[in-house]
């Protein structure tokens, strides 16, 4: 199957349309289409040709509900032309060419109220049922599968799908799947999806529905083909079923059980939601007393009460509806597998999405009186931009190779260009969208398997790629991004952070050394933490790439402190029998930094914590004692400013008194902790760390630097040169020129190759400042505690340390508590509802959450809390 682009083989209209959406809107404002009808007369007798008259005139008819008119006109408009442009406002960079079945406004998706005012060109190329697909298409930059599912469409869209492999230009929306929206097909394609009901629905001809065999009253059944309210009948007895077959047409039904989905005010509210790439949007919300809820019989133009529920929930929609139900719409996404597609739904009393039809043909428009619905403009803005972005992202995803031969520079720059954009605005999208879908997403099997493919011999395309990206990688990361990702101390990252980590991949430098400006931007960021931990200007920093990393290099200058030059050639003499300390809430990275130093995590001495989480600076006291007396030879003291368990703090200044007078280095665990020091409110708590000889910490965590950005802050900067320097050859200096400089970041550590780690930290610095950053601290820390104060006013669950910063720790009330808390965690994780975490606390498995994320809100909270309720057992 071969297709080919040229305009000129193509029976185009002469004229443009004036098209359904704006023959809709006269009809909403004026009604009366007497001079509408006269003009497109007139052309039509002027020339009996003009096919775009021909489809207007069908579409009046048919708005003016004239059925049989309609039908003799859009044949009489196939038969002169099948490709229709519409009027165009402006030049258009994009060209849409929608894909289009003859029949009514059901038989298509309306696209023309998408992308009114936009700077998209769209084209209709209607198809014939029982011909074979043209060869020749219209130019266009992407198209639409337009065709919605009916009896009457299948073929056409099973000859849309044997297509879709060669078809010269991205599709949009795959037809086999539009054909799988059956009202059955769904019900099956979403049966035993989590938090979706979509009643069990079946397909039955009329002697079979006489029957009655295995439907149980009351039921819903409606003639197959029929739409909205049509048809459409609550059957409730034998009598009922009598009355429905004898007043209805057609020879299949769809039969389906009732549910009743009314609120608790007895009130019945009916959602249509659009699907675009999987993020959902609300198009509008209906109130009736009736069951049978369509926006039109629900009177919303005439009950201001209604019209002000509607306007909340589309405020509310991204941090209420769409977070509540974000683990339905994530499986609806995955199972449906279309690009755009809406759903009629509502929500039951017991929490889970009630889904009425699912399709590609529903409406969604701007054409409600704004003086009745000042809130639907902003909202069906934001649809039509999605829409619109998906639109320009397909488009760019259009060629072969990047690269020819050996190069591996774009042939097409500006193809690329447009990839790139493509891709960036993807990114935007999902974070600007991000609470709308689940917290985690598991990757099920079908997804894990793409991932065993053989190492590819010949490259794909760039937009392939990104396709596979966006399919494959993308809806299953960490989930840290989500204001209700509470399990681990990650940073949230920010959009400013995103651009950054660009613009370094462009700049690919490598910042292990030599004169360049990468160095200085490093050398900047040191300066700032120095002043702001409240370090001397002899201090050193060094990006690596996390706590982990840092305190392993911490320990490596303490012991150079120590011992001198010769450990680097000779190692520690086993006779000294080195020794640390620090407490048993320490990071396991601690011991395991002893470890890869050659000193043995057995030579790491752990001292008990109080109630508080901190250390006992006197059992310190007494096991530093003991080792000296035994011949030992203690050399490191290790605090931490936030423990990862509690969130607890150290005694600082005690443990620098101690180490000062023990003449040990004295290093602080600051992973995510030290950076409290941006936040006036919460620095006195963090005192005595400015006398620590360094310290480790992460600006990906409380930062929310992309990752990795991990730092290490020592106060004798020389001392840490001394520790890794290396007179080798290779890295020989000059007085001028790119191998200038007598200090380069890779003497102060173990990496010659190094990436520009600094950037995106200077970017998020110098944008947000440590006073906003400092606030968004404070605010993780204010949740913790609000989130304590929920839970233990609460019945069912014990708060089980102190709240130190933003970590509360707490298990479910009663016997068996701590199976019952794992199972707790589990559920809640693969709802994507929420994701805390595990920990052990006294030997028993205890709820923990870190409250990190900058997204993270008094109303998350509640929700969490809610959840926590709905799902405990």
């Amino acid at each position: 199957m071969r297709f080919s682009i040229s305009n000129s083989g193509v029976a185009t209209a002469s004229a443009p349309l004036v098209g359904l959406a704006a023959i809709t809107r006269h009809a909403m404002r004026r009604g009366d289409f007497t001079a509408v009808v006269s003009q497109l007369v007139a052309r039509i007798e002027r020339d009996g040709g003009d096919a775009a008259a021909w489809l207007d005139l069908s579409t009046v008819q048919q708005v003016l509900g004239n059925g049989a008119n309609r039908i003799a006109l859009q044949a009489d408009a196939l038969r002169r032309a099948r490709h229709f442009t519409h009027a165009r406002t402006s030049a258009a960079p994009l060209r849409l060419l929608a894909l289009m079945a003859p029949g009514d406004f059901m038989a298509n998706t309306p696209l023309e109220f998408l992308l009114e005012q936009s700077d998209v060109a769209l084209d209709a190329f209607y198809l014939a049922p029982d011909q074979s697909l043209p060869e020749i298409l219209p130019d266009h930059d992407v198209a639409f599968v337009a065709v919605a599912e009916s009896d009457a469409n299948l073929p056409l869209l099973e000859k849309l799908a044997a297509a879709e492999p060669f078809w010269p230009r991205p599709l949009v929306n795959a037809p086999e799947r539009i054909a799988a929206l059956t009202r059955d097909g769904f019900s099956e394609l979403m049966r035993d999806a989590p938090g979706v009901l979509v009643p069990k629905t079946r397909r039955l001809d009329s002697e079979t529905l006489a029957k009655a065999e295995g439907l149980g009253f009351p039921f819903i059944a409606r003639p197959a083909g029929s739409h909205a309210g049509d048809g459409l009948r609550k059957i409730e007895s034998r009598s009922d079923l009598d009355f429905y077959l004898a007043e209805t047409d057609g020879p299949a039904h769809y039969v389906a059980p009732f549910v009743d989905y009314r609120s608790a005010d007895g009130l019945f509210r009916k959602s249509r939601i659009v699907l675009i790439e999987g993020a959902p949007f609300a198009v509008h919300m209906a109130v009736s007393p009736r069951w049978m809820v369509h926006y039109l019989n629900a009177d919303m133009m005439d009950s201001p009460v209604h019209r002000a529920e509607e306007a909340k929930f589309m405020a509310n929609f991204d941090a209420d509806f769409a977070r509540r139900h974000a683990r339905a719409f994530e499986a609806v996404a995955q199972r449906a597998g279309l690009d755009y597609v809406l759903l009629d739904c509502a929500e039951t009393r017991d929490g889970q999405l009630l889904i009425f039809e699912a399709g590609t043909a529903m409406i969604v428009h701007a054409l409600d009186p704004q003086d009745l619905f000042p809130y639907k403009p902003p909202q069906m803005t934001k649809i039509f931009a999605a829409f619109q972005d998906m639109l320009r992202r397909r488009a760019a995803r259009q060629g072969g190779l990047v690269t020819a031969g050996s190069r591996l520079d774009p042939d097409d720059w500006e193809e690329f260009r447009a990839l790139a954009h493509a891709a960036l605005d993807g990114m935007i999208n999902h974070i600007r969208t991000v609470q709308q879908r689940p917290v985690w997403t598991p990757a099920p099997p079908q997804i894990r398997a793409r991932f065993a493919a053989d190492l590819p011999q010949r490259g794909a395309s760039l937009a392939e790629t990104l396709s596979f990206f966006d399919e494959a990688i993308k809806p299953y990361s960490t989930g840290n991004l989500h204001p209700a990702f509470m399990g681990w101390v990650h940073g949230a990252g920010t959009p400013v952070g995103m651009v950054a980590e660009m613009l370094s991949a462009g700049l690919n430098a490598n910042c292990g050394g030599r004169d360049h400006i990468g160095i200085e931007v490093e050398r900047q960021i040191a300066r700032w933490m120095r002043r702001a931990f409240g370090f001397p200007e002899t201090a050193a920093g060094l990006f690596v790439t996390g706590t982990s990393m840092a305190n392993f290099l911490a320990v490596l200058v303490a012991r150079f402190a120590l011992l001198g030059e010769e450990v680097r050639r000779s190692g520690a003499p086993p006779s000294l029998k080195l020794r640390a300390y620090t407490s048993e809430g320490a990071h396991g990275c601690i011991a395991q930094a002893m470890e890869m130093a050659g000193i043995g995590s057995n030579n790491l001495r752990r001292a008990p914590c109080g109630p508080d989480g901190a250390v006992q600076v006197e059992v310190l006291r007494a096991l530093i004692a003991e080792d000296r007396a035994q011949g030992a030879t203690p050399f490191l003291l290790v605090g931490a400013a936030g423990t990862v368990n509690l969130g607890a703090l150290d005694p600082l200044d005690e443990l620098a008194d101690l180490a000062a007078q023990e003449k040990l280095w004295f290093h602080v665990d600051g992973a995510f902790g030290a950076l409290a020091a941006f936040s006036s409110r919460l620095k006195p708590l963090l005192t005595g760390m400015e006398r620590a000889d360094s310290i480790a910490f992460d600006f990906h965590k409380w930062g929310h630097a992309p990752y990795s950005a991990g730092f290490l802050l020592t106060r004798d900067g020389e001392m840490q040169k001394k520790t890794f320097v290396s007179a080798n050859a290779y890295l020989t200096r000059a007085a001028r020129g790119l191998a200038a400089g007598d200090s380069w970041p890779c003497d102060y550590g173990p990496d010659l190759s190094r990436g520009f780690q600094a950037l995106k930290v200077w970017f998020t610095l110098r944008v947000f400042g440590t006073e906003t950053l400092g606030r968004s601290i404070e605010d993780t820390c204010d949740l913790a505690a609000y989130l304590a104060r929920r839970l233990s006013e609460g019945e069912k669950f014990d708060v089980k340390a102190p709240v130190t910063l933003n970590i509360v720790c707490f298990g479910l009330r009663g016997e068996n508590a701590g199976p019952r808390n794992r199972a707790l965690v589990e559920e809640l994780h693969l709802s994507g509802v929420a994701a805390p975490s595990l920990t052990i606390l006294n030997g028993e498995p205890v709820i923990r959450c870190a409250l990190v994320n900058h997204r993270t809100r008094r109303e998350d909270i509640d929700g969490f809390v809610a959840a926590l309720e709905r799902f405990a057992r």
